[in-house]
């Protein structure tokens, strides 16, 4: 998008872009801390709430071709441990498979992004796990955690990064 900012300021256009705010439902980390699964809590305070997981990480680039072959996963497990949702697709540096995939395989993905949707989540505690899948992260790399629910108001992140909602 850089690129794109780029071009339209330097024909005169004024660039205006809205970061959000996530309302303290924002977690941000560094990939070089994933040794092990890391573990985020929320709180669903809302019955039968609509909450949305989102995971990124930096994995883009300004070419629209590009697909990362960085790798990380996403699970969120309720308060009895039981796996309540996840998101494995595989990211290898291609969008579409050069060999066919086989049946019950990962599907693949050229973006840096896993996303769970729970609908009709009960009342409840549940935990995040973000699992590193690939070694070809940089230390630089970063990733960040958002949690949506269609009751903000209701849901609570306790492992949020204060003051960083935007990556």
């Amino acid at each position: 998008i850089s690129a794109l900012v780029k071009k339209a300021t330097d024909e005169g256009i004024i660039w205006i872009n809205a970061a959000g705010n996530d309302r303290s439902h924002v977690y941000n980390g560094m990939v070089s801390e994933l040794t092990s699964p890391r573990s985020l809590r929320f709180e669903n305070r809302q019955p039968g709430a609509q909450v949305s997981v989102h995971l990124s990480w930096s994995g883009f680039t300004d070419d629209e071709n590009f697909a990362t072959d960085k790798d990380l996963d996403l699970f969120v497990y309720n308060a009895q441990r039981q796996l309540v949702a996840s998101s494995q697709l595989v990211q290898r540096g291609e969008s579409r498979p050069k060999t066919p995939v086989a049946p019950g395989s990962p599907a693949l993905s050229g973006y840096a992004r896993e996303t769970v949707t729970l609908k009709n989540l009960p009342v409840g505690m549940y935990e995040i796990q973000v699992v590193k899948k690939s070694e070809t992260f940089l230390p630089t790399d970063r990733y960040r955690v958002l949690v949506q629910s269609d009751r903000w108001d209701q849901l609570f992140l306790y492992d949020r990064t204060e003051g960083m909602e935007v990556m």
